[in-house]
């Protein structure tokens, strides 16, 4: 399930060769080594800052490649209704070929308006691989490397860069099609989604102690296409997976009676939230969609993740009707007290115009060291608003 925001950036040159075949579309080099240490090759892959993974991938015979998300939280595959073949009453039919002889051959898929995930994500999304293809096949995600790896079975060997460092298995139960897997939090159990389309690790109030609510910030929106929710952002001293615990990651807090439950329990799926970037990235996490499991495979370094990811302007952005607009103000921060509001049109930072930056570039403009003083010239309501606004410090570094 595609859903919200941040996180490890690729140039646009990056995003644009991926997806226009200038990538080198062949086996990554060291994928097969001189002692015949065989693993299956990996495909460059594509991270915006919002952190999802995505995976170039071949549709019928059109030219280049296609970015789709690998999202196990999706049930189905979909793919944008441009893309399919016999579209009928919101299903059509595509060849997907991920390379290394994985090929599903006139596949029965979803088809979808994916503009408006566009609008949040940043950049072009054609697609997302859901459980139908993921139960039948082996992923890799490399998010350190920024690579994905697709096989017809799951390999013998760990990956190249683990062969010294022994994995943990994290198993999941499918309910309705959807991982769902427990973690420890704070001496409690929670059922989350296990879901590497979501930019967030998604928890629900519960599950998080008020004192510790207090130390982060609001203003936060989680958006799905069904709904928002208002949402707490807050740095999780620890939180345990697979007998694993992961230190200092962050989580977005929601009401108990979030906008999705009842649709979910609906279907039967009783869960607590969702497992999303924040942690994934910690890993290489192997996807065994046949055996219902990952294996995660730490890090050495975490020379990927910017410790220092929430020093930033207290917003963020959207892209609508070719616009930049304020999406969210969080708060405390000075953007907050300076009187940014959401659904402000964002002009320019610095003097340097945003209308035609990608969002991640945006992004990056809006942040920066604790104290910094950024100029934002914004519109609202057809009048001219110009702010100074200083740089916050909205959660501690990472460790």
């Amino acid at each position: 399930m595609i859903h919200n925001r941040f996180f490890h950036a690729r140039s646009l040159a990056q995003v644009l060769a991926v997806l226009f075949g200038m990538v080198a579309l062949g086996g990554v080099a060291g994928c097969t080594d001189p002692d015949g240490y065989d693993y299956p090759p990996s495909l460059e892959a594509v991270i915006p800052l919002d952190g999802q993974i995505m995976f170039p991938v071949a549709l019928d015979d059109r030219p280049g490649h296609f970015l789709l998300v690998v999202d196990t939280g999706a049930f189905a595959t979909t793919v944008d209704e441009r893309l399919v073949r016999d579209l009928e009453n919101g299903v059509g039919v595509v060849t997907l070929d991920f390379g290394n002889g994985v090929l599903f051959e006139d596949f029965q898929v979803f088809a979808a308006d994916l503009s408006l995930a566009e609008n949040y994500i940043g950049i072009p999304i054609h697609g997302l691989i859901g459980q139908d293809v993921v139960q039948q096949i082996y992923f890799g995600l490399d998010y350190q490397a920024s690579e994905v790896t697709a096989a017809s079975s799951i390999p013998d060997l760990p990956p190249p860069a683990f062969v010294d460092t022994p994995g943990f298995d994290v198993s999941y139960v499918l309910e309705q099609l959807m991982p769902v897997v427990e973690v420890e939090i704070g001496g409690q159990t929670a059922r989350l989604i296990a879901d590497t389309g979501s930019g967030v690790t998604l928890l629900t109030k519960s599950f998080v102690s008020q004192a510790l609510q207090d130390t982060g910030f609001g203003g936060y929106l989680w958006h799905t296409s069904y709904g928002s929710d208002p949402g707490t952002i807050v740095r999780l001293p620890t939180l345990g997976l697979g007998g694993h615990e992961v230190a200092d990651t962050w989580a977005v807090v929601v009401p108990d009676d979030y906008h999705l439950k009842e649709l979910l329990e609906s279907l039967g799926v009783f869960v607590d939230g969702f497992l999303g970037y924040p942690v994934y990235r910690r890993f290489y996490v192997a996807v065994h969609g046949p055996q219902s499991k990952y294996r995660l495979y730490p890090y050495a370094e975490l020379s990927h993740i910017d410790a220092f990811e929430w020093d930033r302007l207290g917003l963020e952005v959207r892209r609508e009707d070719d616009l930049v607009r304020v999406d969210m103000v969080f708060d405390p921060s000075d953007a907050s007290a300076m009187g940014v509001t959401v659904d402000d049109v964002l002009i320019s930072v610095d003097q340097e115009p945003v209308i035609d930056l990608p969002l991640d570039e945006v992004r990056l403009l809006l942040r920066g060291m604790p104290g910094d003083v950024k100029t934002l010239e914004l519109e609202r309501a057809g009048a001219p608003v110009t702010l100074q606004v200083a740089v916050n410090r909205l959660l501690p570094p990472l460790n």
